[in-house]
């Protein structure tokens, strides 16, 4: 039963199957039907004798609860605030609320359930296996199922969203491929990793989220800088290759790719976007327009999830999960969101005891998971949520040293000032009569 979880964990990555429940307040997916039965799961197996009193998580938790006790008070405020007819825009921020705290709950349960290297073994297996599941259902089904004829004919849907699966897919590879290179898990798990990545990688492409590929490149980037000269040209031919093959084989991902680098200039003058001749989405436009609102209600933000109608920003967001955050929740909320990811940066940083090189593969999926926030807005629950807690259960699961420390150090030094002898007692020495005395 302790370890149930780690079979239960690959199947919240399973497509919907085009068989999502649309309802007022968003889509429902398979992933929130399954989410109820892995907490039960998790739960159990983070019950265990033996675990740390404290772990590096336990740090992080104040800035979760507080972020989401401030959001939920900005929420709450909105009857007050805007003179709408009905409370659908209540409810709305609050179910929202409900599922980042439901996904949230199911990452710090994951890493209150990793206290053990035998277990971490079989979370390298399960993390692995739920990255392959989304790599080949993309990969095989080119991200429709159109072909496969589940729907009725002519109707088209896609196995997974497009830009949330990307920036999901960013982590879990930057995690995989971090571990790879640092030598984390058993030299069997590292030999199907490296197979994993690649089916990884080709259903990556497919979900045709470019600020997911932006993200990747720059967590796979900062593995580059981090190991050695022959892993780094190893794993750049091989990256290299990989993305040659998929422009030559894939339409889909070599319009995308020619649309970013070579795109129309009429369309980019008639809607006034791109950077550098690049087309970026129009992401610099909304960021101009959009980032100057937050000194319009600087405290308590607009509400969570609180889009269009009376809030006066746009109704699709800014695009940039930060920036909304502090539009949403004020700047309280939004210096609390990256305090959040701070302190997940720092604590990748301190050394694991006895334990594998966790900075490599956290960092780099902390990164991923930073620049993909940058363009959009992926964190509000969800499997993308909760493949950056996964990415971060190693470290946060690690007992607190510095904590650990620091009351040691206290109780010796309050133990050693004890001890002491006070300065004006001396202590004689009687030698013996034959004693040489030099």
């Amino acid at each position: 039963m302790s370890k149930a979880w780690l079979f239960w964990l690959p199947l919240l990555f399973l497509p919907s199957l085009g068989y999502e429940q649309p309802t007022p307040f968003g889509t429902l997916t398979l992933a929130d039907f399954l989410i109820g039965p892995y907490l039960i799961l998790v739960y159990f197996g983070s019950r265990h004798p033996g675990a740390p009193r404290k772990k590096r998580v336990d740090a992080l938790l104040p800035l979760l609860l507080v972020f989401l006790w401030w959001a939920t008070i900005s929420t709450l405020l909105l009857p007050l605030r805007y003179d709408y007819a009905t409370h659908h825009p209540l409810w709305f921020g609050l179910l929202k609320l409900g599922k980042l705290s439901l996904y949230g709950v199911a990452g710090i349960l994951t890493i209150k359930a990793l206290p053990h290297d035998e277990k971490r073994g079989g979370f390298y297996w399960s993390l692995l296996m739920a990255g392959v599941v989304v790599g080949v259902t993309l990969f095989l089904t080119q991200n429709s199922y159109d072909e496969l004829r589940l729907l009725e004919p002519g109707k088209s849907t896609q196995v997974y969203q497009e830009n949330p699966t990307s920036a999901m897919m960013s982590i879990l590879i930057c995690f995989v491929a971090g571990s790879l290179l640092a030598g984390n898990g058993t030299s069997r798990w590292r030999r199907y990793a490296s197979i994993g990545l690649v089916v990884m990688f080709l259903g990556f492409i497919m979900a045709e989220g470019r600020g997911g590929w932006l993200a990747a490149l720059a967590g796979v980037l900062y593995l580059f800088a981090h190991v050695n000269l022959r892993r780094t040209f190893v794993a750049s031919i091989v990256g290299v290759a990989l993305v040659i093959f998929a422009y030559n084989q894939f339409p889909n991902f070599k319009e995308q790719v020619d649309r970013t680098l070579q795109p129309d200039v009429t369309y980019l003058k008639k809607y006034q976007v791109g950077v550098f001749g690049l087309d970026d989405g129009g992401r610099w436009v909304i960021l101009k327009a959009e980032a100057p609102k937050v000194l319009d209600s600087p405290i308590f933000g607009r509400g969570f999830f609180h889009r269009g109608g009376l809030s006066g920003i746009f109704l699709n967001g800014s695009h940039n999960f930060f920036l909304q955050m502090f539009l949403e929740t004020g700047i309280p909320g939004g210096l609390l969101i990256l305090g959040i990811f701070w302190r997940m940066w720092l604590h990748a940083a301190r050394p694991v005891p006895e334990a594998e090189n966790q900075k490599l593969p956290a960092r780099a999926a902390l990164l991923a998971a930073f620049v993909v926030g940058l363009s959009g807005e992926y964190f509000y629950g969800g499997t993308t949520l909760f493949a950056l807690l996964l990415a971060y259960a190693p470290v946060g699961s690690s007992p607190d040293t510095m904590r650990a420390a620091g009351r040691l150090s206290l109780l010796a030094l309050r133990y050693g000032s004890r001890q002491r002898a006070p300065a004006t007692l001396h202590t004689r020495i009687e030698y013996p009569a034959n004693h040489n005395h030099s």
